[in-house]
């Protein structure tokens, strides 16, 4: 079935702190996960709160949905959020919204939708 080929994985440069990782919001959560959990918790519950809400929901869906983009030019930014993902969901409704997005978003200017969005379904635990 799989090779593994569509497996997120680390980037050849994963570990070493000096490390560049884009977005940088992405890189401080992903340190933070190691260096401050508590710190880590925080962001992850902002994003669920912003995801929750109904008036944020879109532009938060948005900005991830960049943040996608950004993974299927990045490694570094892919791991990043493959880090993240998996603390965003912690209910079904949670679930589907993110498994939605990264089910149906398109790519760049009406592009396919991005192979790294593919990927970043493999860290969802299924519901």
């Amino acid at each position: 079935m799989d090779s593994g080929q569509n497996k997120c994985r680390a980037p050849r440069h994963a570990g070493r702190p000096s490390a560049p990782v884009s977005p940088l919001v992405l890189d401080r959560y992903t340190r933070a996960t190691v260096e401050r959990p508590e710190a880590a918790r925080a962001v992850a519950e902002m994003w669920r709160a912003a995801l929750g809400d109904r008036v944020h929901t879109g532009p938060a869906l948005d900005v991830l949905r960049r943040r996608v983009l950004a993974a299927d030019r990045d490694p570094a930014a892919e791991w990043a959020l493959a880090a993240l993902l998996p603390a965003l969901v912690t209910s079904a409704p949670e679930h589907r919204r993110i498994d939605h997005l990264l089910r149906t978003m398109p790519g760049e200017d009406g592009a396919p939708p991005p192979p790294a969005a593919g990927r970043l379904l493999t860290v969802l635990a299924p519901r």
